[in-house]
């Protein structure tokens, strides 16, 4: 046996995993297998729970502040939460694979367990009107716990349209994936597409970008749906955007910034 799973105390795995703590993240917690631990609740007379049922993560201090953050900056992009079953799921298109396979390290160093998989194209479609093609792509999802369910609450408080949640805080990192979904090259700076909002929620944002992390936004209107996009135009705040987002940014998504000089 070795030092690491020799040393597990079966009374306080079992008082953990009876709290909602996945089996997966007392593993990581401990340093060992997830069979460790499920071997020693099994010894202990516990039922393991399936896949699926709703547990705690049980995460606190740097693991929280990133889980936030993370979390914060997918969802006001592209991320949404499952409203059966409680799960985020993030689609990407092939080209940046490479972010959503960096959202799954930043998942598995927390000890939240995701999955990515791929999507074949299976017909043209119409948006608005007009013919689109579809490409491969590929999607990231989690488990389910109650952190996304209670996710689920603050975005969705109508149960179907996604709302800023009051108490969001911009930070680097949140700053960071929000680019990576729904920032876009602007001319000259940068746009980030928060059509899919409501007016009061984008005002919130653009209030945000400047308390949170000093730049300077305004409003624009999308020009195909007629709804409120965000824009950084002045070329010193778009520098300021890049310089905080670049050293979180992953390869396949860096192709945003190149017209911003360093």
């Amino acid at each position: 046996m070795n030092n690491r799973t020799s040393c597990l105390d079966p009374e306080e795995l079992v008082r953990r995993y009876s709290e909602g703590i996945s089996a997966y993240r007392l593993a990581k917690d401990h340093g060992c297998s997830i069979w460790s631990i499920i071997t020693r609740l099994r010894a202990a007379g516990v039922t393991i729970r399936k896949d699926g049922v709703p547990t705690q993560l049980g995460l606190s201090g740097d693991d929280l502040k990133l889980f936030q953050s993370l979390v914060t900056g997918i969802l006001l992009g592209d991320g949404s939460v499952n409203k059966v079953k409680k799960f985020l799921r993030l689609q990407q298109a092939e080209k940046r694979l490479g972010w959503l396979q960096q959202v799954k390290r930043s998942f598995d160093s927390m000890g939240v367990r995701s999955r990515i998989i791929s999507i074949s194209p299976k017909f043209d479609k119409t948006i608005e009107g007009r013919p689109v093609q579809e490409q491969p792509s590929f999607l990231l999802y989690t488990t389910v716990c109650d952190e996304f369910r209670e996710l689920r609450r603050a975005w969705y408080p109508n149960d179907g349209v996604k709302r800023i949640p009051k108490d969001l805080r911009l930070d680097p990192v949140s700053l960071t994936h929000w680019m990576c979904g729904d920032g876009s090259r602007g001319s000259p700076g940068f746009t980030f597409y928060t059509n899919g909002f409501l007016e009061e929620d984008v005002d919130f944002l653009i209030l945000r970008l400047q308390e949170d992390l000093g730049i300077e936004a305004r409003k624009g209107t999308h020009v195909r749906q007629g709804q409120s996009i965000i824009r950084i135009g002045k070329v010193d705040h778009a520098r300021k955007l890049a310089d905080i987002v670049r050293p979180h940014m992953d390869d396949s998504c860096l192709y945003k910034l190149e017209h911003i000089t360093v």
